[in-house]
C-alpha cells in the first residue's frame, strides 16, 4: 500500500509561564457557553466522551487577592485578561517563565522571550478601565522583577474601578499541533461549513482540555468542522487507532462517513454493536465509521477485512445513506457477498493476493449489500470512488495486471504496459461491470480520484509518466520535457466507450514532478475543478489567479476546466515549503474547499503558506500541519496589463470595520506580492495576486491603496476613499 514520509523533526522549544505565588485553589468557571462541542471515541463505549461543552471564556477567580484571570479566544489569538478589582494591588501579579534562555523588554514595551528556536513576543500590555460603556486607557508597562520574572507597573488610575491588564499571547496553527498532521478529506455541509478529515499525531491537536487526541504517541483520525467564516471551531472528534489518512463523505443530512486503516486492539478502536464486522479480521483492517452531523455519536462503526491486511482509501454515499468503499486487500478471505462480481482474489504468481475491493454497506452499517474483489493476477489499488443517482459505483485506481477485467466496448480494453489507471462502473447490484477500461500508456500511470456530472460522465484524474498517454481535445497534448510525473485529466462518456477530452496537466520547465492530479470535484454542468501538487515554476496559471507565482518546493494547484476541456482558471496555492496531497470539494454555490498537508522543510517560523487575517489558526504548530481553504469567485478583473482592480470597497462608499477588501490584479508578468496601505501606511501583505480579506480600520475618512509587485519588479496600484464607521 502507499506510504508517506516526513522530514525528521527537530526538538521543539518548550516555554512555560507561571503565575508566581498565585492561589493554587483559584475557582475555575466557564463563561458564555458556546454552541460548539467536542467528542472523543476511544476504548469501550463506557470510555467514550461526547457532547463536551465549550466556552468563550474561562475565569480563575481570586488568582491573587481581588484579581481574576480570564482566558478567551479572539479569532487569531488566545488572549488573557487580569482583572484587578477596586482596592486590589496590581503589583501582586508576577509572571515567571521556564524554558526561556533570556528575557528582555524592547523599546516598544514588548516582552521578548529568547528560546532555542527563536524569540517569542508578548506584546506591550493594553491596560484600561471601563467607565459606563467607554474604555479609558491606563498607562503601564512590563517591569523585570527577577531572573526570568516580570510584573506590571501602572500609571495613574481610578482606584474605585476595576483595572484590566490585557497582554496578548500569540498562538495559532493551520490545523494541527506539534506533531505531524495531515488533511485528507474535505466536504461542505448544507450550511456551507467546511468539514475536514485527516490524521493527527499531535497530542495537542485543537481540542478542549477535557478531550485531547491520544498522548501515548499513537495517531488518530480527526474530523473537524469550522464555522461559515472559517474562524471558529464547531467541533473536533477523534477516532483512536486510525493508522492512515481517512477518506471522507457527507450525506444529505450532513452525517459524516470515514474510511481508513486500523491496527486494532480489543480495547481502543470503537466498534458499535450489530455492525457488519465487529471483530478484527487480521493484522490490519479497513474500517468504515459513520458519525452524526454534530460529531457526538457513532451511528455505526465496523471493521472491514480478512485475515491479512486491508486499507480503506475512499468512500462515497448515495441519497439513501448507503456507503461505497474502495481500497486494497491482501487477504484471500476478504468478506465478499454471494452474487458479487468477483467473489475470489486472483492470486499473483507467488500465491499472494494484492487486489482492489469495492464494498457497499447499508445505511445502518449492519449489512454489506455487495462486496467484491476487483483485479487481475498482479497488484491493484482502489483509490477513488463516486456513485451516481442510480446507485452505480465508479471506481478508479492503478493496476499492473494485464488481465485486469475490462469490457470490450471500453475506450482501452487492453493493458498498455508498466502500470495503468483503471476506470470501472459497477451495476447497482454489484454483480457485473457496466464498463471497465484501462487508461494509460507504456510507462507508469495511476488514477487517483473520480467525480461525476449530472449526465453520468466520469472525470478521472491522476498521474502519468507515459509519453503515449491517451489524449483528445487536450489543453496540453504533450507531457512535460522530463515526462517523469505529469498529471492527467480525462472525461469519459456515460457508456465508457468514448473519451470526451483527455489532457496532460503539468509545468513546462522540466521539473521532475511537473504535476500530480490528486482530487477532482465537478459541477452538475460538467466544470471540472482539479487539485494536485507540482514542483514546476511554469505550471499553467491564468491572469485572474489568486497566486500566479510558484511558492517553492511543492505547491498545490487549483485548475478549472470547461465541460469541453478548455482551461478556465488555474492558480498555485502554497509557500516555499512542501504542500502535498490535497483534497477538493464544492458547495452548492460552487465555492471551492481544499485541505491537505503542509510540511515545513525549513522552519515553521518562516512559513510562507498563504493564510488570511481572522482565520481560525494563523501559524503552523509543527513541522507538518493540515490546512483548510475556501476559494470564492473574484469580481471580473480589468483585462489590461499591470492593473489593480478593487472590487470592494467602492470609492467614496461608507463601510463598516472590519472592512472587507476584495481586489485582484492582471498583468502580462505574473504578480508575486500584494500590499494594502491605509493612508500611506502598510497594513497587510501577502504573496497572493488576489485577496478577499477583512481588516480592522479606525473610524473616519481614509485613503485605501492596494499595490501589487510583479516578477519584473514593477509596482502598480489603485486607491479608493472610504468613510469607515464601527457598528
Amino acid at each position: 500500500s502507499p506510504s508517506s514520509s516526513h522530514p525528521t523533526q527537530t526538538a521543539p522549544a518548550v516555554l512555560r509561564m507561571k503565575f508566581v505565588r498565585a492561589n493554587v485553589h483559584a475557582t475555575l468557571t466557564g463563561e458564555d457557553r458556546q454552541q460548539g462541542i467536542v467528542n472523543y471515541f476511544s476504548g469501550t463505549p463506557d470510555q467514550w466522551r461526547t457532547k463536551i461543552p465549550t466556552y468563550a471564556r474561562i475565569r480563575y477567580s481570586n488568582l491573587y487577592p481581588g484579581i481574576d484571570l480570564v482566558f478567551y479566544g479572539n479569532n487569531r489569538q488566545l488572549e488573557y485578561d487580569l482583572v484587578v478589582s477596586p482596592g486590589a494591588n496590581p503589583r501582586d501579579i508576577k509572571l515567571a517563565f521556564r524554558g526561556a534562555e533570556g528575557i528582555r523588554i524592547d523599546g516598544d514595551g514588548n516582552l521578548i522571550l529568547k528560546t532555542s528556536q527563536g524569540e517569542v513576543i508578548q506584546q506591550k500590555p493594553k491596560i484600561y478601565q471601563r467607565r459606563a460603556n467607554v474604555l479609558v486607557p491606563v498607562s503601564g508597562q512590563y517591569v523585570l522583577t527577577g531572573k526570568n520574572e516580570v510584573g506590571f507597573e501602572l500609571g495613574v488610575f481610578d482606584p474605585r474601578a476595576a483595572v484590566i491588564i490585557d497582554p496578548v499571547l500569540r498562538y495559532s496553527t493551520f490545523l494541527g499541533g506539534s506533531g505531524i498532521d495531515e488533511g485528507s478529506g474535505i466536504a461542505a455541509d448544507s450550511h456551507e461549513r467546511p468539514v475536514v478529515a485527516g490524521q493527527t499525531c499531535s497530542p495537542n491537536f485543537p481540542a478542549t482540555d477535557d478531550n485531547k487526541p491520544p498522548t501515548n504517541g499513537a495517531c488518530a483520525a480527526f474530523v473537524t468542522k469550522l464555522d461559515f467564516t472559517g474562524s471558529h471551531l464547531i467541533f473536533s472528534t477523534f477516532i483512536a487507532e486510525s493508522n492512515s489518512n481517512p477518506g471522507l463523505a457527507l450525506d444529505s443530512d450532513d452525517n459524516i462517513y470515514l474510511t481508513a486503516t486500523t491496527v486494532p486492539s480489543p480495547t481502543h478502536f470503537p466498534i458499535t454493536p450489530g455492525a457488519f464486522q465487529t471483530t478484527p479480521g487480521g493484522a490490519a483492517d479497513a474500517y468504515v465509521t459513520k458519525l452524526n452531523s454534530r460529531g457526538t455519536a457513532l451511528v455505526y462503526s465496523t471493521f472491514l477485512g480478512g485475515s491479512n491486511f486491508e486499507t480503506g482509501f475512499a468512500i462515497a454515499v448515495d441519497h439513501e445513506g448507503n456507503a461505497y468503499v474502495t481500497g486494497n486487500t491482501s487477504s484471500t478471505n476478504f468478506p465478499t457477498t454471494r452474487g458479487a462480481f468477483q467473489p475470489h482474489c486472483n492470486l499473483m504468481s507467488d500465491g499472494r493476493c494484492d487486489s482492489a475491493y469495492v464494498t457497499k454497506l447499508n445505511s445502518t452499517g449492519t449489512r454489506a449489500d455487495y462486496s467484491t474483489y476487483l483485479g487481475g493476477h498482479a497488484t491493484q489499488l482502489g483509490l477513488g470512488i463516486a456513485v451516481d443517482k442510480d446507485g452505480s459505483a465508479f471506481v478508479t485506481g492503478t493496476t499492473s495486471s494485464s488481465d485486469f477485467p475490462t469490457t470490450s466496448a471500453s475506450v482501452q480494453p487492453v493493458f498498455a504496459g508498466g502500470s495503468d489507471a483503471f476506470v470501472v462502473k459497477f451495476s447497482p447490484s454489484g454483480s457485473h461491470l457496466i464498463y471497465s477500461t484501462f487508461l494509460g500508456g507504456a510507462d507508469t500511470d495511476g488514477g487517483r480520484s473520480v467525480a461525476l456530472d449530472a449526465w453520468g460522465n466520469a472525470y478521472v484524474v491522476g498521474s502519468t509518466s507515459s509519453r503515449d498517454f491517451p489524449v483528445k481535445h487536450a489543453f496540453q497534448p504533450q507531457c512535460s520535457p522530463a515526462c517523469a510525473v505529469d498529471g492527467f485529466v480525462t472525461k469519459l462518456s456515460p457508456s465508457g466507450s468514448r473519451i470526451i477530452y483527455s489532457t496532460y496537466l503539468g509545468g513546462t520547465d522540466g521539473a521532475a514532478l511537473a504535476g500530480l492530479a490528486f482530487g477532482v470535484a465537478v459541477t452538475r454542468e460538467g466544470q471540472a475543478h482539479v487539485t494536485g501538487f507540482t514542483q514546476s515554476e511554469q505550471f499553467p496559471t491564468t491572469q485572474d489567479a489568486f497566486q500566479q507565482v510558484f511558492g517553492g518546493f511543492n505547491d498545490i494547484f487549483v485548475t478549472q476546466f470547461s465541460p469541453a476541456g478548455h482551461l478556465i482558471f488555474s492558480s498555485y496555492l502554497g509557500g516555499k515549503d512542501s504542500d502535498l496531497n490535497p483534497a477538493i470539494a464544492l458547495d452548492r454555490h460552487e465555492n471551492i474547499y481544499l485541505t491537505g498537508s503542509a510540511d515545513f522543510q525549513t522552519t515553521i517560523a518562516t512559513s510562507t503558506f498563504p493564510v488570511t487575517p481572522g482565520a481560525f489558526q494563523q501559524h503552523p504548530g509543527g513541522r507538518g500541519d493540515a490546512y483548510a481553504a475556501k476559494i470564492v469567485a473574484l469580481c471580473p478583473l480589468t483585462p489590461a496589463n499591470r492593473t489593480v482592480t478593487i472590487c470592494t470597497p467602492r470609492n467614496r462608499h461608507k463601510v463598516e470595520s472590519p472592512v472587507n477588501i476584495e481586489a485582484g490584479t492582471t498583468d502580462s508578468t505574473p504578480v508575486k506580492l500584494m500590499q494594502v496601505y491605509l493612508d500611506g501606511n502598510k497594513i497587510y501583505e501577502t504573496s497572493l495576486s488576489a485577496i478577499d480579506v477583512n481588516l480592522a480600520i479606525p473610524e473616519g475618512n481614509h485613503r485605501l491603496t492596494v499595490q501589487a509587485l510583479d516578477t519584473a519588479g514593477v509596482f502598480f496600484h489603485r486607491s479608493v476613499f472610504v468613510n469607515v464607521r464601527h457598528r
